[in-house]
């Protein structure tokens, strides 16, 4: 609930008080059931806007004399009736929220599973939802998201469209704000000039290149922790560990959090071992929470 009532203040109020005509079609996230699109969130929140058009089963709309195919997620419920459709659109452009295959999901992610993009040959323009990573394939464009959403979105060009009925372009208005920040710690360089505003209200991962000198990472976190991120998480690197002190024969094969333990415990080394411990432990649970 917190959630929504944060949407419509910096979302739906503001498209209302503008008196901006929005039409929105159901994506997969929006629906409860995996095998129909019934029970939407868009259908159920968004009826009290006006101007507001809730899209969860196909439909076609007409911009500037320009007819458009609108087709929400297809599922198993609606499954013939779109893929009809498709076959047969009375409209050669078609926006939707499909999971096409050979297309990438996320930045260097592609993904093998839905339909072909031969279905989609009768369009002149495919514009589609779903894929966080915005692509082009020859008639077909993931539009991508206009922000992001999880650490798959990092360092990825989020942003907008805007389509022009008349000539039929796509023009890209880009995103620049970023969730996410990624900072690589390195002592063996002077750390003197970093720019501390960049984790203030972010997520942020701190990647450990070089950590000489405790007392000043110590002090660089505090730094950091001043500045009030919203997460923060730090990946560690132990190559300086050398593969060869491990004694494979006194390692008890349990579970991995104990192989980790095992192998710090034979480890020469003046550091803090049971900070080791703990910063593995804590890697190893957030690589098992990987999407």
């Amino acid at each position: 609930f917190q959630t929504l009532k944060n949407c419509k203040r910096y979302f739906f109020d503001k498209i209302n008080q503008r008196n901006i005509d929005l039409h929105i079609i159901a994506g997969n996230h929006d629906c409860f059931h995996k095998n129909t699109n019934d029970v939407n969130a868009i259908d159920l929140l968004l009826t009290e806007y006006p101007g507001i058009k809730t899209y969860s089963t196909l439909d076609y709309v007409e911009f500037d004399g320009t007819k458009i195919l609108l087709m929400p997620w297809i599922c198993s419920d609606n499954y013939d009736v779109s893929v009809n459709e498709l076959k047969n659109a009375k409209s050669d452009i078609v926006f939707g929220h499909f999971e096409i295959a050979g297309f990438p999901m996320y930045k260097g992610t592609s993904n093998e599973h839905g339909f072909s993009m031969d279905l989609f040959d009768r369009f002149d323009i495919v514009y589609s939802g779903h894929f966080h990573h915005r692509s082009t394939n020859g008639n077909i464009t993931y539009l991508g998201t206009s922000y992001e959403i999880t650490w798959s979105d990092y360092d990825d060009l989020k942003g907008f469209h805007i389509f022009d009925t008349d000539t039929r372009k796509l023009t890209f208005v880009p995103n620049h704000h970023s969730m996410f920040v990624k900072y690589h710690y390195d002592d063996s360089f002077d750390q003197a000039d970093i720019d501390y505003e960049q984790f203030a209200g972010k997520y942020v991962k701190i990647l450990i290149i070089s950590k000489r000198d405790i007392a000043e990472f110590d002090k660089f976190m505090n730094r950091v922790h001043k500045q009030n991120p919203i997460d923060l998480k730090i990946i560690e690197d132990f190559s300086e560990f050398e593969s060869d002190v491990v004694d494979d024969d006194n390692i008890d094969i349990e579970d991995t959090v104990n192989i980790l333990s095992s192998y710090v415990d034979s480890v020469d080394t003046d550091a803090d071992k049971d900070r080791i411990k703990a910063t593995l432990k804590s890697l190893y649970l957030e690589a098992l929470n990987q999407e």
